[in-house]
């Protein structure tokens, strides 16, 4: 397993907020979002990935045995199993082909040993690995879809085949918004998604003046809705 780093920290997203976790990231993304490519315009974009300089490099290379050493340095078996802290498999994008095959290796080997995590996958609602969603080892999916902030052309960000797959699972959607005015294309380019799967997040790529108007202002946003 090839990965970009790994840390014990606290889940910052979704509704695990606050959890202790181990996050596992993984190299590679089929999105390079505000970074000019063949499936991004980066004139368009208002953001650039924030991972993007860890995610490129590869700099762990460790087998099942020795990651499940490692995650056993953060915590007990106990921890994981009865959910005291979550094993959070993030990227880059870890539901990628062969990212995906890695973490169901992993799962199925944990288990056989008697380890029992509690998994959640931080995606960006592009892929589906069937074999590991139907596995059963992932708890809660953390899905965060594009907007044409990002610059990715939309028939890129945009797999409705996929959300819609995922709405099938303990998924929820979170879009990074830095105006009330991008709500109406979240109900555009994903109306598939319902209401109580969605949780809104201000965005933003510094700390100033407008800090606290862009959260009020998304918060109001997400409590009118």
């Amino acid at each position: 397993m090839q990965l970009s780093e790994l840390f014990y920290s606290l889940q910052g997203e979704g509704t695990t907020r606050g959890t202790p976790a181990v996050f596992v990231r993984f190299p590679g993304c089929n999105l390079t979002c505000g970074i000019d490519s063949k499936i991004c315009d980066a004139s368009k974009a208002s953001w650039i990935c924030d991972s993007y300089s860890v995610w490129t490099k590869k700099t762990l290379n460790l087998s099942n045995e020795e990651l499940l050493e490692k995650l056993l340095t953060f915590g007990s078996c106990e921890d994981y199993s009865e959910g005291r802290i979550h094993l959070v498999w993030t990227g880059g994008e870890p539901l990628l082909e062969n990212n995906a095959f890695q973490i169901l290796s992993f799962l199925s080997f944990a288990l056989e040993q008697g380890y029992l995590f509690y998994s959640e996958v931080e995606t960006n609602g592009t892929q589906f690995p069937e074999l590991l969603m139907k596995s059963n080892l992932i708890h809660l999916i953390n899905c965060s879809p594009k907007l044409s902030s990002s610059g990715v052309y939309k028939n890129v960000r945009c797999q409705d085949d996929v959300i819609i797959n995922l709405l099938k699972w303990n998924t929820y959607f979170k879009f990074v918004i830095t105006a009330k005015e991008q709500w109406s294309e979240i109900e555009n380019d994903f109306s598939s998604v319902p209401l109580n799967r969605i949780i809104l997040m201000p965005g933003m790529d510094h700390v100033g003046d407008d800090t606290q108007k862009v959260s009020q202002e998304i918060w109001q946003l997400a409590q009118d809705k």
